[in-house]
């Protein structure tokens, strides 16, 4: 099956959609709430959806967002990855890594001598890897 990065604002997500990312981390993380997960989303700007393009179900999301910071006396911009989750029979294809690297590289286009960061939390070591690869 072949899946695919979408990006989307999170004010377009339909209720649909935000069950479906909800099921999702439910299914592949303990102790998750539902007040907690529409709380962190609503903050954020974007989400990375990745659909199976046959069918458009989704199987994998990444929220994202921009943070503006100021480091000694340069204003700077930090894309700051939040809840990111794929179907484990999805591991290891790479939908998810072109469609970040897409909205990174626009964004970078977006503010040309602006300093962009990663802000990344970790949990494995593969989202870790990531790191160096793009940075």
């Amino acid at each position: 099956m072949r899946i695919t990065g979408r990006l989307t604002y999170v004010h377009d997500l339909s209720t649909s959609a935000q069950d479906q990312m909800f099921a999702l981390m439910e299914r592949h993380y303990h102790n998750v709430s539902r007040a907690m997960f529409d709380t962190d989303l609503a903050e954020k700007q974007w989400v990375i959806q990745i659909v199976q393009e046959a069918t458009g179900e989704l199987c994998g999301f990444s929220t994202q967002m921009v943070l503006d910071a100021v480091v000694g006396s340069r204003p700077i911009k930090a894309l700051f990855s939040g809840d990111t989750i794929i179907d484990r029979q999805f591991w290891g294809d790479q939908a998810l890594t072109r469609a970040w690297g897409r909205l990174a590289l626009s964004l970078i286009d977006e503010w040309p001598g602006t300093e962009l960061f990663w802000f990344l939390i970790s949990q494995g070591y593969k989202t870790y890897r990531f790191l160096p690869v793009f940075f």
